[in-house]
């Protein structure tokens, strides 16, 4: 049961990302993550999407073990976008109708 769970395991590889030192990593993420809550634009998450994508790709990592780790968090990625699709106010960017 605990190995389905791929979220957070280390992934063994030689790619420059691995051979960083780990509070770099930790350092990393941490800037990564408070710069997803300062955005507030498309364009600012679009290059943090960038920015992850090349760290994905020069990490080696194949996207289906990344997929696999995504899994299981995908229920509260899909809830949390419902709610706040139906419970924010926003602008209408096209009417139909009534």
């Amino acid at each position: 049961m605990i190995r389905d769970i791929t979220l957070g395991q280390y992934y063994p590889g030689h790619s420059c990302i691995h051979q960083l030192d780990p509070r770099i990593k930790i350092i990393g993420t941490f800037i990564y993550i408070v710069a997803l809550f300062v955005v507030s634009d498309f364009i600012g998450f679009a290059v943090a999407a960038a920015a992850l994508a090349i760290i994905i790709g020069l990490s080696r990592v194949p996207f289906r073990f990344i997929a696999k780790g995504l899994k299981p968090v995908f229920l509260i990625i899909a809830f949390t976008f419902l709610i706040n699709m139906f419970m924010t106010d926003g602008r209408t960017l096209y009417h139909i109708g009534f």
